[in-house]
């Protein structure tokens, strides 16, 4: 398996699902469910064109992580991924199905699960069939962890964001550099 996602080395997602995992420790919140794509990336490095379907990374703080997503992502997720499992849901499949019996069979056996009411990649009608599948378990809104994670870059993180600035850079002093008077657009 490969040894890195994008710019960052398998360790770098597992240090941030190991200090979020801290976070639910301390909330009592033993499981969370994760649907905004950039937080599942920034958890996993699972990087994919697929975020128009349903996609969930559901961290156990007992456990390995599981990514819920269209069973044709399998390959994907274990090129991308290998350090967490794989629920897959075929097209004619309700992934709140899938999803509810993932976080059922989660080590920790949890009473309440947090997860991103704020997320618009959690449609209120599937979270509502999750919810009646689970229908003992407590929703703790969990909007606010990842943005607080996010917040404390890393230094991998910060090499990152200096090369993309100059990137940045270098793309608005080209384009300084050709306006004038007399030059189009397109130009």
């Amino acid at each position: 398996m490969p040894e890195t996602t994008a710019e960052f080395p398998r360790d770098e997602f597992q240090q941030r699902r190991q200090q979020l995992t801290a976070v639910l420790l301390e909330r009592e919140t033993p499981v969370l469910v994760v649907t905004s794509p950039e937080d599942i990336y920034y958890l996993t490095g699972y990087n994919n064109q697929g975020h128009f379907a349903f996609t969930a990374l559901v961290l156990d703080t007992a456990g390995p992580p599981v990514l819920v997503a269209r069973e044709m992502e399998a390959p994907t997720a274990a090129a991308q991924v290998p350090d967490c499992g794989f629920a897959g849901y075929g097209d004619s499949a309700d992934p709140a199905v899938v999803l509810a019996d993932t976080i059922r069979r989660t080590d920790s056996i949890p009473e309440s699960v947090g997860y991103q009411p704020s997320s618009m990649s959690f449609p209120i009608m599937l979270w509502d069939r999750v919810r009646r599948r689970l229908p003992a378990m407590a929703w703790v809104d969990c909007a606010d962890l990842l943005l607080g994670l996010r917040a404390v870059h890393s230094e991998r993180e910060i090499a990152c964001i200096r090369a993309a600035a100059r990137l940045s850079d270098q793309g608005m002093h080209a384009a300084l550099d050709t306006i004038g008077d007399g030059v189009s657009e397109a130009e």
